[in-house]
């Protein structure tokens, strides 16, 4: 070696370089399979037990694409959830539903599925989003083979509901006891600052910092006819 640089040779692209391969479809039919998540770390996935095995086959290919480079699903704890979405939705149309395939899925499917979700009490922001990872994997079947969803459902996939997800209700950031205790701070403070301004200026008890500023400002405003909000005065007086 000679200790100097090298100097460096071209790069050069062709054409194709340019040009993304068409999705090929997924050839895998396994129902049991291991997921490694971006984040997170990885996820055996076991599907073996969803019948009928035509469904199943199509949502354990939907939910590997998701999970793929590039898919929707990066986290593991992402990826668990619309696993535990998929077995949900399996367990309803097992007991409502006389769908084999992915063909022989229709929109009322989809509708039943969010109204019985509803009868059992789910709240409608969680409803809303556990009817959206049906319909996510059901997107991606579609678009992975096109044609072989019926029209009706593919119109369905448009959207995720009629109803308003409704509003939701995050966690209070501290427990009750914390909460009450800055609760009381506060309103001691603000106790304490009405006080303050409701005393006399003359009064012994008065603040005599404050008394001394806000004479320095009336003596500025005598002088000059006015005190404008830069003035050091002005500062003192509202600090």
């Amino acid at each position: 070696m000679t200790g100097r640089p090298r100097k460096g040779a071209p790069v050069r692209f062709a054409p194709a370089d340019a040009i993304a391969t068409a999705h090929a479809r997924d050839p895998v039919l396994g129902l049991r399979f291991n997921i490694e998540a971006r984040y997170g770390g990885s996820i055996d996935v076991d599907l073996t037990g969803l019948h009928p095995r035509p469904l199943a086959i199509a949502f354990a290919g939907a939910l590997r694409r998701q999970a793929e480079l590039g898919g929707s699903l990066g986290a593991r704890s992402t990826i668990k959830g619309h696993l535990n979405a998929c077995l949900r939705f399996f367990a309803y149309l097992r007991e409502h539903s006389k769908a084999k395939t992915p063909a022989d899925l229709r929109a009322d499917d989809i509708d039943g599925y969010e109204d019985f979700l509803e009868a059992g009490g789910m709240k409608p922001i969680y409803r809303h989003i556990i009817l959206a990872k049906a319909i996510l994997a059901l997107r991606s079947i579609d678009a992975d083979q096109p044609g072989l969803l019926d029209e009706g459902v593919r119109r369905r996939l448009n959207y995720t509901s009629t109803q308003s997800a409704g509003r939701s209700q995050p966690r209070d950031a501290y427990s009750p006891y914390v909460a009450r205790q800055l609760r009381d701070a506060a309103r001691a403070d603000i106790g304490k600052i009405f006080r303050r301004i409701g005393k006399s200026l003359d009064d012994d008890e008065g603040d005599s910092n404050l008394r001394r500023v806000t004479d320095e400002a009336n003596d500025r405003i005598v002088a000059s006819g006015a005190l404008s909000s830069g003035d050091r005065a002005s500062i003192a007086c509202t600090s």
